[in-house]
């Protein structure tokens, strides 16, 4: 679809369905109003169904730079509620990933 193989060093697979994608999303739980973050979403897929699941906003970390203008779509296409960013989620500093309202200690 977007001319992207998947690469093995990675552990890359994508799923295209979106009829198994919503199911997926759907298994989240009631993401209506939540704010979510998918690490390694890929061209986005997943991504999709849970805007359309109704999540007020959705975070993705995404290590690799090739899905980053199919990402950059989906955040146009869903009103901006999509936060992109790039990089590995193993070294990544997430410690004011949330806005401060939406922070709880563990």
């Amino acid at each position: 679809m977007y001319n992207i193989r998947a690469k093995k060093q990675l552990s890359q697979n994508f799923i295209m369905d979106p009829r198994l994608l919503n199911r997926i999303a759907k298994k989240s739980g009631d993401l209506e109003g939540k704010h979510v973050v998918e690490v390694g979403p890929g061209p986005g897929g997943i991504t999709r169904a849970i805007l359309g699941q109704g999540a007020w906003r959705c975070t993705v970390i995404e290590k690799d730079p090739r899905f980053l203008e199919s990402l950059k779509f989906i955040n146009h296409a869903s009103g901006n509620r999509l936060d992109i960013h790039m990089g590995d989620v193993l070294t990544f500093n997430m410690e004011k990933l949330f806005p401060e309202h939406l922070r709880k200690s563990w």
